[in-house]
């Protein structure tokens, strides 16, 4: 497997299962660099030639009972409909959804991991290949387990239909209650999640800004990552419903980020990212990450993408991180940078950038792994320490992973900010 070198071209995802599974299919399945979208316009629609689909949306919102809310949510579609081993042996395509509520408020969130039975056909395919890898692995060996039973580890679970993606007019339907689809009239995208637990969430996301091209333009003009084209909306407005079990409560202020990543995964072989999406006060929206090798300790040159109120943007190199505080999840062990100073030496620009809620891991679909992904607090200084504040989620992949794994069978997990907090 290969990896490319120039530090500009590295993706961002959910979870680094994915990537490995699809690390080895497109060692198999790639036939070439999936195509481009054929205009700037945003693009949601599905993509046949790509071994990795993904479409991700984050929220901030108030709802009519004071309550502040931070949601997240990211549906997959993984491989081109052919056998990792034979190309010429069809295999539907796998599809897997997270999403998760975190009430911060009280601190209080639910998560939840779902796949269809193509993603666990997927998964069979290869995970005897994945255990001689990592043959010590005790969730990867809970895993194998599973899938001969045609299951998935707790809290993961697997959802009874089958799951497709469909262009005109877009619509990803999950299963029945879990869905994203867009509206040809107004261009909105609404999120409709539900029947996993106690949470449903009806929500539409409209653009008040032009796409953002992720990370530049190349000299093709494609916004580019890697193997991988990558688009976001920044900034939308954001309406709808929440349900956490005590009846619908309406959604009276928000604003959103939407996503939409696709193409080949060639390139994405390292231990982990960092990536962080903040929205400040000044309407400024800013993207950006770097990758980490397995160690988690060497990094690479990171990465951000701009945009003003106007739509105006730009993309620099000049990127420093330091993380100045670490949280330990009480439940994987494992440990996460919380408190990040980022800055922008040649604009003169400082980020501090502290968790909401030190407890936003999400387990993902092998028993015992585990990502951070969540709402942020931002205080940014500008020259002549001008103050402005905003919010971001933050994704950290690839820090580590449980000792043990469990075997519980709850759906919609409760947790709180139950963990420690270590200096660095």
């Amino acid at each position: 497997m290969s990896t490319l070198k120039d530090s500009r071209k590295k993706p961002r995802s959910w979870f680094g299962l994915v990537v490995i599974i699809l690390l080895i299919l497109s060692s198999v399945q790639s036939s070439g660099i999936a195509a481009p979208p054929k205009s700037f316009q945003f693009d949601v629609t599905p993509h046949a030639d790509a071994t990795i689909e993904w479409w991700y949306a984050n929220a901030h919102v108030t709802a009519s009972n004071g309550h502040r809310y931070a949601v997240v949510a990211s549906f997959f579609r993984t491989g081109n409909g052919h056998s990792p081993f034979d190309p010429s042996v069809r295999q539907p395509r796998g599809h897997y959804l997270i999403y998760r509520i975190t009430d911060l408020n009280t601190g209080v969130h639910r998560a939840y991991s779902l796949c269809d039975r193509a993603m666990v056909g997927q998964l069979a395919s290869i995970a005897p290949l994945m255990l001689l890898q990592s043959p010590h692995d005790p969730g990867l060996r809970i895993l194998f387990n599973d899938l001969v039973r045609g299951t998935v580890p707790a809290p993961s679970n697997v959802v009874p239909g089958a799951s497709s993606v469909r262009t005109v007019p877009f619509t990803f339907s999950f299963d029945p209650k879990c869905f994203l689809s867009r509206s040809d009239e107004t261009g909105s995208l609404t999120l409709t999640l539900g029947g996993w637990g106690r949470d449903a969430i009806t929500m539409a996301f409209t653009a008040q800004r032009p796409v953002m091209l992720v990370g530049g333009k190349d000299p093709d003009e494609k916004s580019r990552l890697g193997q991988l084209f990558y688009y976001s909306t920044t900034h939308t407005s954001v309406t709808g419903t929440l349900d956490a079990g005590t009846g619908p409560i309406r959604v009276t202020t928000g604003i959103g980020w939407f996503d939409h990543q696709w193409g080949d995964v060639v390139g994405m072989a390292h231990g982990g990212w960092d990536w962080w999406g903040v929205q400040l006060a000044n309407g400024t929206d800013i993207l950006f990450y770097r990758g980490r090798n397995a160690n988690a300790v060497e990094t690479e040159q990171g990465t951000a993408t701009f945009m003003d109120p106007q739509g105006h943007q730009f993309t620099t190199h000049d990127v420093t991180f330091e993380a100045s505080r670490r949280w330990q999840s009480a439940e994987t062990g494992i440990t996460y940078p919380t408190v990040w100073s980022v800055g922008f030496p040649k604009l003169n620009l400082h980020l501090t950038i502290r968790a909401a809620v030190q407890n936003q891991e999400i387990k993902t679909l092998v028993g015992g792994k585990a990502i951070w992904e969540g709402s942020c607090d931002v205080v940014a200084v500008y020259p002549k320490h001008h103050v402005v504040s905003g919010t971001s989620f933050m994704e950290l992949v690839g820090y580590g992973s449980a000792p043990h794994a469990t075997r519980d069978n709850a759906k919609g997990r409760m947790s709180n900010a139950k963990g420690n907090v270590t200096p660095p």
